[in-house]
């Protein structure tokens, strides 16, 4: 589902694979645990900023920068090298392919456990940083726009060494965003937030979203929040 494309033909030819695990372990989104670290690989928001220059959306863009994000847009880098990392160490594992925040909700609500983002950790390219200087786009954009394809897992604090050895080893970035917590009174709970203010916070259908210089637009109403947590 979800696959679209554009071509002006004759031929088109679409291409399903099925595989079979070579007796390695499949982690699932499923299995994260409380005090566990959360990571993801190589950048965030590329593809999203990507998808903005082709459509017009992010003009001024130096060309070599709006090149490099119309690529990883098009043609998303693959961490082939980290399925046995992945196999050997991590918890809960997926892609990232509907955002950032929706996928770590994902594992949040399939875990039950809660989840903590913090912007300012998120990793981002030069590029991507240069374009939200210049206001070709804001944060929330690249946080929520989807198709990075980079992989988005949880594991035990006591294998960031060997994690952070393999990213050097295999060439692929790996970041320690932020570590599992346990669920407040409801699982599937997440919480984005950063050093200065409270900004995204979900649980049990309630979505509300506060970025500095945006109002608070309530898209849901749920339970009042859970002990100890804040809406800012």
């Amino acid at each position: 589902g979800g696959d679209m494309t554009r071509t002006p033909g004759p031929l088109a030819i679409s291409v399903t694979a099925f595989g079979a695990l070579a007796g390695a372990r499949s982690p699932a989104r499923a299995e994260a645990a409380v005090g566990q670290d959360l990571w993801v690989s190589g950048a965030i928001g590329d593809s999203a900023l990507g998808l903005r220059v082709r459509l017009g959306q992010a003009p001024g863009l130096a060309p070599e920068d709006a090149a490099f994000l119309v690529e990883r847009y098009r043609r998303p880098l693959p961490r082939l090298g980290l399925a046995p990392l992945l196999a050997a160490h991590a918890g809960a594992s997926m892609d990232v392919s509907d955002g950032l925040i929706a996928d770590a909700r994902k594992i949040a609500e399939a875990s039950g456990v809660a989840v903590v983002v913090d912007p300012a950790l998120v990793p981002l390219s030069a590029q991507a940083r240069r374009a939200l200087a210049m206001g070709a786009a804001a944060l929330p954009a690249l946080l929520t726009g989807g198709d990075d394809y980079e992989v988005l897992f949880s594991a035990d604090p006591a294998a960031r060494p060997i994690l952070e050895r393999a990213a050097q080893e295999t060439g692929a970035p790996l970041t320690l965003m932020v570590a599992v917590r346990g669920a407040p009174n409801s699982p599937g709970a997440l919480r984005v937030s950063n050093t200065l203010s409270t900004v995204t916070f979900f649980c049990s259908g309630l979505y509300s979203t506060v970025w500095p210089g945006v109002k608070l637009r309530l898209l849901a109403v749920g339970r009042a929040a859970p002990e100890g947590w804040t809406v800012r």
